[in-house]
């Protein structure tokens, strides 16, 4: 009606100056919604929904021309039969329409306290409707499906339906049950107001003459999801009163209110706002770029980068590429110009996904450089549960605050208000719409487990190159998440990059088939190393790349007792030398840590040899001091000599040292051992683990470590077959055997030497291909066969079911959008059963601690480094909170024993105050005197050199 009035003022009238007056009164009504209310009673501090409205369209339209690149703009368009100008438009009044739901009486009569005066400004006969406690999100989705169908009679049902049920989801839920909802949407001047609302909104964005959207697929979901995700990330940045500030004040009701201004204010104003989050100013730049001038460091490409390079050069539209090469081949830098190649043609961005915090930590840097480096600048986020930790990550961030209200009472201590040091550092659902990241494979696969707003993590992973790297580290459960992951990354527009050392066959073609579709023929088998790449629906390109035939290698293999390791490291050390043990466990680890003191004592004592020991279990400030050490002990460091490409000096080196270690050393880490010692594990890990052992190329090595010896640690047998003991908890019992059946030669005796990369595949091939057994088998070692196979077979099915249970639905199937997500899941609640958690790993129930020192006169200190910690009070301060949250959280430490952590859920042991802070919420804090503290029956013991230790002081009634 606004649009009417400002019409009559350009031609002749065609009203009554009465007509037009009522209209003018009838229309000022509309300021009188609220959108967002302050702390004092309404209308001395609130936000119209019409201005609202206005902000987040501004927004919406904003992220359009700013944000998203050339690519995903044609992609969105495209699947609309839009032009890319009226799909800009379709956008932002979508995404304004998110909270049309807003204008009703049981959203306006929400807080007497706050809208006492409201009904009496209206008019006490707006509220004889029916009111009810209906979410806004859902009275929007059942307004706007109405209003889109009488309105725009040509936009298809299906897709009317569909956009109403997308932006009414901003919430983080897809509203259902909405369809006939009558009375809590008022009386017909509530209708009246809200068709006036839309058509004011209509005539800014220009979309009452604009060719109706229609959906290129009808059971494509994907553009569905992304809308949701444009609409909920607009209305967050909408709220932000940093940037768009509350203007309903009583003199504003009074005033005359300029629609076209405000619109113009609020553009100015959403421009600033991504011009500060730092997502404006990325062009295409569609020009050829060669690998040297992106890694101008490497002198000459390997053959394996040569490839990719030709293949990335040809990379027009969305393509899987699968890299299986051995370690140090240089992978990382193939696939990061692949993505350096999609980026310049107008791609969102780049994520690259690792197993762990560790080996994100250390990419982080890298990529930073890199981008720093080839663009100048950066917004590359850290995404790992403890990325605040890290000191050069949070060195980038800002502090802001974020507001937006939902609940009841509008007071500053119940107000929703996320306080981080950046935006997309502040929430964890927004890490991923930085343009670059690099954190775990966790925070990738969270964007298809069914959880609240997973369409926000797809939306930031649309149109972006993905990395996964380590694809082979991946077990059955994260596998089948991560083909689902493939479906919806081939959906939404993205080239994916999988990086592996090798996989199986049987791996590969699944992968190819999640991405490109089931019909994917079987490719003809090419000999390791290779490339493999398919794009939607296409064939399968599968190419041999000629090893780098200076980095093969020949390891001797041999097998050694655990009680042998102390005399045999002796004598091969005794020139000197760098060696790791790397055992399956933490317990393990600790257990061989302390023999290895006992028996190298002497040499400890005089200080010709030094002794590590590296895992999971310290604290983590300690933990982190231990990574950078070992990085700097035996990686790269800036102050190596390097003379015709080879290590002639390293000075951070120790002449004579052991690391012991668990698997924290075997993904991505770029470390170097002179002789490796390794627990029997499956033997694609086996392989992995033994990339550390020479691999820098140095100029020379200690006499009895020149040639590269991997002695593997020989199990005991059991009933005449091998006991895998706690290894088995850990790795499947039959991929262990299998994987030591590989490892001999004519079924008995080791293997003499195995040459990398030349004998990958074979032993690949051999543990996970079929499930014949050998012939040569002992009676009791076929018996074993048959058992653990079995076993293994039933954990496959379990986990599947656990993953199919837990993930979203197909970008394309037939059914409701509001039925893709299914009932949302918790993510960062341990305390709830399994089944209501949205589980990225199936994991032992865990307990995270913070643990903290007390001496004899009371006063804390950090128990891993001794600081004083006057307090553990959490001050209410901004950059108090977060000091002083950090500090607490270096004390942090996970463990998994069940005595502990089932003594700890039944009695939690943490400050009130904690609960209220999101990274402490969930830890328990633990209190150590003189090294020790008890939690029911268990002592806990922690010091640096060893990490923690359980015992049982009473084992009675206890079950481990």
């Amino acid at each position: 009606m606004i649009s009417e009035i400002i019409a009559l003022s350009i031609r002749p009238p065609l009203r009554t100056k009465m007509v037009v007056d009522a209209m003018l009164q009838h229309s000022a009504k509309l300021l009188h919604f609220w959108a967002k209310l302050g702390n004092e009673i309404w209308p001395n501090s609130y936000h119209p929904v019409l201005c609202h409205l206005i902000d987040v369209a501004a927004v919406a339209s904003a992220l359009w021309e700013g944000v998203f690149r050339s690519r995903f703009r044609a992609w969105f368009a495209q699947r609309l039969q839009l032009d890319q100008v009226s799909c800009k438009r379709w956008l932002a009044f979508w995404s304004a329409a998110h909270d049309i739901g807003k204008v009703s009486p049981c959203f306006q009569d929400r807080g007497t306290k706050n809208t006492a005066a409201l009904p009496t400004r209206l008019g006490n006969d707006w509220f004889t409707a029916t009111r009810g406690n209906e979410a806004h999100g859902v009275l929007s989705t059942t307004i706007l499906a109405h209003e889109l169908k009488v309105k725009w009679p040509a936009v298809d049902k299906s897709v009317a339906r569909n956009i109403a049920i997308a932006v009414g989801g901003h919430h983080g839920i897809f509203p259902t049950n909405w369809d006939g909802i009558c009375g809590p949407l008022g009386n017909e001047r509530w209708a009246a107001a809200r068709s006036e609302l839309l058509a004011e909104l209509a005539r800014l964005l220009g979309v009452r003459d604009l060719a109706p959207p229609r959906a290129i697929a009808p059971d494509d979901h994907s553009i569905w999801m992304c809308l949701a995700g444009i609409t909920s990330v607009a209305d967050w940045i909408g709220s932000n009163q940093e940037f768009f500030k509350p203007v309903g004040t009583p003199a504003f009701l009074e005033d005359a209110f300029d629609a076209d201004e405000y619109f113009r204010m609020a553009e100015r104003a959403a421009e600033k706002a991504l011009e500060e989050l730092g997502w404006l100013g990325r062009l295409d730049v569609d020009t050829p770029v060669t690998f040297g001038e992106l890694f101008p460091f490497i002198h000459e490409p390997r053959p394996l980068q040569t490839a990719i390079v030709e293949m990335a050069n040809n990379l027009t539209e969305p393509t899987l590429v699968i890299v299986e090469a051995p370690m140090g081949e240089g992978k990382t830098e193939a696939a990061w110009y692949t993505a350096a190649c999609w980026d310049r043609r107008g791609g969102q961005g780049t994520y690259v996904a690792l197993p762990t915090m560790a080996t994100s930590n250390q990419m982080y840097e890298r990529v930073e450089a890199f981008l720093q480096r080839n663009e100048g600048r950066s917004n590359v986020q850290l995404l790992h549960g403890k990325a605040q930790l890290n000191e050069r990550f949070s060195e980038r961030l800002r502090l802001t605050e974020i507001y937006d209200h939902v609940g009841q009472q509008h007071n500053k201590e119940q107000a929703s208000v996320v306080v981080a040091e950046s935006w997309f550092a502040a929430n964890k659902k927004h890490g991923l719409l930085a343009p670059y990241g690099v954190g775990t494979i966790d925070q990738a696969l969270l964007a298809v487990l069914q959880t609240k707003h997973v369409f926000v993590r797809l939306f930031g992973l649309a149109g972006k190159c993905v990395i996964l790297d380590e694809v082979h580290a991946y077990d059955t459960y994260m596998t089948t998440l991560m083909e689902r992951l493939l479906r919806w990354l081939a959906a939404l527009g993205c080239p994916v990059v999988l990086l592996s050392a090798t996989l199986p066959k049987e791996k590969r073609l699944a992968l190819l088939r999640a991405y490109a579709g089931d019909a994917v023929a079987d490719p003809k088998e090419q000999p390791y190393p290779r490339l493999t790449s398919v794009k939607g629906g296409g064939t399968v390109t599968l190419i041999h790349v000629p090893p780098d035939e200076a980095r093969s290698k020949n390891l001797k293999l041999a097998w050694i007792k655990k009680d042998q390791l102390g005399a045999k490291l002796k004598r091969a050390l005794a020139a000197g030398g760098c060696a790791a043990v790397i055992r399956n466990a933490v317990g393990l680890a600790q257990q061989t840590f302390l023999e290895l003191r006992d028996a190298l004592r002497a040499e400890l004592e005089s200080g010709e040899l030094e002794l590590y020991l590296f895992h999971a279990r310290f604290p983590f400030g300690r933990r982190e001091e231990i990574e950078d050490n070992v990085l700097k002990w035996f990686g790269r460091t800036e102050e190596d000599k390097i003379e015709n490409g080879r290590i002639v000096e390293a000075p951070h080196r120790p002449k004579k040292a052991v690391l012991v270690a668990t698997q924290v050393i075997e993904q991505s880490l770029d470390l170097d051992f002179d002789l490796m010692i390794s627990d029997v594990a499956p033997v694609d890990l086996v392989l992995q683990r033994a990339g550390r052992l020479h691999r820098h190329n140095r100029d020379q090595r200690p006499h009895g470590v020149v040639e590269a010896h991997l002695w593997l640690i020989k199990p005991d047998l059991q009933d005449g077959a091998p006991a895998f003991g706690v290894s088995g908890l850990i790795y499947s019992d039959y991929i262990l055997f299998r994987s030591f059946l590989s490892l001999r030669h004519n079924g008995s005796a080791l293997r003499e030497s195995v040459t990398l990369p030349g004998h990958i595949d074979e032993l690949v091939t051999a543990v996970y291909t079929g499930d014949q057994a050998p012939e040569n088998l002992s009676t009791q070692e076929l018996r074993f066969w048959n058992q653990s196979r079995a076993a293994h077979q039933e954990a496959i099915a379990r986990e599947r079911d656990e993953a199919e249970g837990r993930r979203i639905k197909k970008p394309v199937f037939r059914g409701d959008l509001a039925r893709i997500i299914g009932e949302p899941r918790e993510e960062d609640n341990p305390h709830l059963h399994p089944a209501h958690q949205a589980l990225t790993r199936l994991t032992r129930p865990t307990a995270q601690l913070i643990i903290l020192s007390r001496d004899r006169l009371g006063l804390l200190s950090m128990l891993h480094d001794g600081n004083a910690l006057p307090s553990i009070a959490v001050p209410k301060t901004t950059e108090g909170r977060i000091a002083q949250t950090k500090r607490l959280l270096l004390g942090e430490l996970t463990t998994a024993h069940p005595g502990v952590v089932r003594q700890l859920w039944q009695r939690p042991r943490r400050p009130d105050e904690w609960c209220e802070v999101g990274l402490l919420r969930e830890h328990h804090l633990v209190v150590f005197a003189d090294g020790n503290a008890q939690v029911g029956p268990y002592t806990l013991a922690v010091d640096n050199e060893l990490g923690l230790t359980i015992t049982r002081e009473d084992r009675l009634g206890e079950d481990e």
